[in-house]
């Protein structure tokens, strides 16, 4: 699908808010910068759940369903890949609820 505008393409992610930034870039320039000294630490879901101190299956509820969770840096074929800098900005944001959430009567 072809998206128009980086709002469009937000929404379609699930995501919504004001888009303060957006880039387009071919895959070898991607890679590329992927290699230059400064590209940010990267994190993979096993990583994100210690630095987070959570399962893995939290991250992907997190990834999936917490409106503030960062969007990943990229997409491998292991899954996501996340920023360590966006997750710890996350996380130091993040109000934590302790416990289980109630089961729904059934």
């Amino acid at each position: 699908m072809l998206w128009t505008d980086a709002a469009s393409w937000l929404a379609a992610q699930g995501r919504t808010g004001h888009v303060a930034a957006a880039r387009i870039t071919s895959e070898a320039l991607a890679e590329e910068e992927a290699l230059r000294p400064d590209a940010p630490e990267l994190l993979s879901t096993p990583d994100v759940a210690e630095l987070l101190g959570v399962s893995r299956q939290r991250v992907h509820q997190l990834h999936t369903g917490h409106r503030d969770f960062p969007a990943p840096y990229a997409r491998l074929g292991a899954g996501p890949i996340w920023a360590r800098q966006a997750v710890e900005a996350f996380d130091r944001s993040w109000t934590r609820k302790p416990g289980r959430p109630a089961r729904a009567a059934g």
